[in-house]
């Protein structure tokens, strides 16, 4: 799905006399509207976290998907906003399974644990997540914020900051976490799977990078059948043409189609298209 230019609304202005409690609650709503824009494929979610950076102060925003039983961690997307650029994510995922493995009572989705509550907790000192956090000695605090649980499968929004976060008891965060939480459960199927897919593929390969999808030395591990369906695509066809030239049902099509967006981390038509062309994803 081809996405939508972002504006990034950090200076709402909601009229001439607004408060600051205005100000804030208008941003607030804004955020919440992008993070739905992103989840739903509308916008480029690496774009939000840059605004969630922006209006939070945190230094470093990252999202991640944390496996329990085997303390599997898999990077989603993450931001810098000192270094201002998204990069891949490096975290342990300590401080999330310090909690989780102490959480006795039910979990709440959009439920937020920070590190200055958690360090007194029994068991922090030597931990894991103890070592990770005194070795970023220019870490002030860290906010973890739970968007789902799934069986033993959560997702977590992680920001960490260099100086005290701005806190308001008007506005109190607890209300924006649920709300982002509350959001995340309703997005666009597969589409955190094509982040994770996308962001993995340029890790562990970044020479892909402008590689040519459809050259000899095949870089992106196709079948033969996806490469003449991506080829057909390429040169204009539409998947109901596609499946008449390959002799092929609508539906086996589709399911090559699926299988290409997953190998190559694009997330329909127009960005593969643009791939096979180019070696590029375009996303205008």
């Amino acid at each position: 799905m081809p996405k939508r230019q972002y504006q990034g609304r950090s200076d709402v202005l909601p009229f001439d006399t607004a408060t600051d409690l205005q100000h804030r609650i208008a941003r607030s709503f804004s955020l919440v509207t992008d993070w739905m824009g992103a989840l739903t494929g509308q916008y480029d979610l690496a774009d939000v976290l840059t605004t969630i950076a922006r209006q939070t102060q945190a230094a470093n925003v990252g999202l991640y998907r944390l496996d329990m039983p085997r303390g599997r961690v898999t990077p989603i997307l993450s931001h810098d906003r000192l270094a201002d650029r998204n990069r891949p994510l490096v975290v342990t995922g300590a401080l999330a399974r310090f909690v989780l493995a102490r959480t006795t009572g039910p979990l709440q989705n959009g439920q937020i644990w920070r590190l200055s509550e958690v360090r007194v907790l029994p068991g922090f000192a030597g931990s894991d997540a103890e070592r990770e956090w005194r070795e970023r000695s220019d870490n002030f605090e860290v906010s973890l914020i739970l968007l789902e649980a799934s069986d033993n499968r959560f997702d977590l929004l992680e920001l960490s900051f260099e100086t005290a976060p701005p806190r308001s008891p008007e506005l109190p965060s607890s209300i924006i976490a649920t709300a982002l939480s509350d959001v995340w459960r309703m997005r666009t199927p597969g589409v955190i799977a094509r982040i994770i897919a996308q962001s993995s593929r340029r890790k562990s390969a970044p020479h892909l990078e402008g590689a040519a999808l459809l050259s000899a030395d095949n870089p992106y591990a196709l079948t033969q059948a996806e490469m003449r369906v991506c080829s057909h695509l390429s040169n204009g066809l539409a998947p109901k043409s596609i499946a008449q030239t390959l002799g092929l049902s609508v539906a086996t099509v589709r399911t090559h189609l699926r299988n290409l967006y997953s190998k190559t981390g694009t997330d329909g038509q127009v960005s593969l298209i643009a791939l096979a062309r180019n070696g590029t994803v375009d996303d205008d």
